[in-house]
């Protein structure tokens, strides 16, 4: 083998340009090897690209990660993921089609190898235990007990390898076990870019033992753009969890080629994720007066969300409005419906925080009519989250510009013209 050398990477998530910044990478060095620890398949735009070029490339060894086992395991797929999860899944499991997941049953979920005369372990482990280091004789119990292929640990079986190359967190790590066997642990990091814009994988030469870290750049515009060209589902949740990507309107709106696919109409969801030391949400003050008074300008009547026993946000709630209809629920929660009055008003843009700085209520709406079935605006859970609804592509402009500039963590999901 020239030069020695293997690559190992794990986490394509079907990221095509990734892939090839590495291919590139891979000639321009001579490395003839590559070591692939699996989740190449999904989460991304391309995964018949992806497969078919680590299918048929001979320098790749592969085996399969937590998302190839799940498209190979339906059943387990749907008591673990999430709503976004299972689009993602239906989506690449039809796209990828019958012929490619009759040879992705073929790769196996481990691979023992030896080159160089050295003895190599390739394995998936997606619980995240790398994140705080592998630590010895506990870690590798963590790693091999997570895989069913093996049953039970034998540290006879352990200590006939040199290296074990795994998934752990994303992050590049590497741990020498050497006082319980002679063992070397790498996790190469994420080839489809877990920060700034960066692929991550590992290079040894098993020779001198000599393990580098590296990382290379690749068009993280061509991947949005694959995304929205292609309609991808839970694109924004791609984004924000294999990239980091929080608030991908920024990006789209910035870029000649991308702007295209800004949101121009519809649902705003935000999310105040900031918490005070008591575990409580922080309201921004400045983006929620922001969107309150937006949404004031086109309601007429809010409403109140409170528990029966809060007697004194629900005596002010009376003394500050002309209540019209009150809803109770089996558990103690009660909504309670009226006019938007300038005291109201004065209510929700200046008087709602409690003495600790908390929301007051668990829900505030603000409505369009009493027959209306969706809220304008409204705020729940004390805080933690809140919704614009039918933004026009003035309301977008103003929102995104005041979330933007707080970073404050949002979603948008376009208005549907034809229920």
């Amino acid at each position: 083998m020239r030069g020695k050398k293997i690559a190992v990477i794990s986490d394509i998530h079907a990221n095509i340009h990734a892939l090839k910044s590495f291919i590139g990478y891979l000639d321009q060095e001579g490395i003839e090897m590559v070591l692939n620890l699996g989740d190449f398949a999904m989460r991304g735009p391309n995964p018949c690209e992806v497969f078919d070029l680590i299918m048929e490339d001979r320098r790749f060894i592969n085996i399969i990660g937590d998302d190839e086992n799940s498209l190979l395991n339906e059943e387990r797929s749907f008591d673990e993921l999430d709503s976004d999860g299972r689009s993602i899944y239906n989506w690449a499991k039809e796209i990828l089609g019958e012929i490619r997941l009759e040879k992705l049953k073929e790769l196996p979920k481990l691979k023992e190898l030896n080159i160089q005369g050295k003895k190599i372990l390739m394995i998936h482990d997606d619980n995240g235990y790398g994140g705080g280091g592998v630590n010895e004789e506990s870690a590798l119990i963590r790693l091999f007990i997570r895989h069913k292929s093996i049953e039970k640990v034998d540290f006879n079986y352990i200590s006939k390898f040199h290296y074990i190359f795994y998934r752990g967190s994303h992050l590049q790590e590497l741990q020498f076990c050497r006082e319980v066997y002679p063992l070397t642990i790498v996790d190469p990091g994420s080839l489809c870019c877990y920060k700034d814009n960066l692929s991550s994988f590992a290079v040894i030469n098993l020779e001198d033992n000599e393990i580098c870290f590296k990382t290379i750049e690749f068009d993280r515009n061509k991947l949005i753009e694959d995304l929205y060209r292609l309609n991808i589902p839970a694109k924004d949740t791609i984004l924000c969890n294999q990239y980091n990507i929080r608030n991908i309107e920024q990006i789209l709106e910035s870029d000649d080629n991308l702007k295209q696919y800004a949101t121009q109409q519809g649902h705003v969801r935000i999310f105040f994720d900031k918490l005070d030391s008591h575990g409580n949400n922080i309201v921004n003050k400045e983006v929620y007066k922001a969107l309150i008074e937006r949404s004031l300008k086109r309601s007429k009547y809010v409403v109140f969300g409170c528990w029966k026993y809060e007697q004194a946000i629900i005596e002010e709630i009376l003394n500050n409005m002309k209540c019209i209809e009150v809803e109770n629920s089996d558990n103690g929660q009660q909504w309670y419906k009226g006019e938007l009055t300038e005291k109201v008003i004065t209510l929700v843009k200046e008087d709602y925080l409690n003495k600790s700085g908390r929301f007051k209520w668990f829900e505030l709406s603000v409505i369009e009519s009493l027959k209306s079935e969706r809220s304008s605006f409204g705020i729940r859970d004390y805080g933690s989250d809140c919704c614009f609804h039918n933004a026009n592509k003035e309301d977008l402009k103003a929102i995104k510009k005041v979330l933007n500039d707080n970073d404050i963590f949002y979603r948008l999901s376009t208005i549907d013209l034809n229920p």
